[in-house]
Parts: structure tokens; sequence; C-alpha cells
């Protein structure tokens, strides 16, 4: 689930942590 754009899920953010939102 590569759906980084536009912006990650709940979910995605949790598990990949906050440097996702930052990148």
């Amino acid at each position: 689930m590569s759906r980084c754009f536009p912006y990650p899920p709940p979910g995605f953010l949790k598990t990949n942590g906050e440097s996702a939102v930052s990148k």
C-alpha cells in the first residue's frame, strides 16, 4: 500500500512513525 500521496493513512502513520509524515 504505497498510498503516501497525498497523505499517509492513520494506520501507516503509526506503523512507519511520524518520520513518514515529515518526508
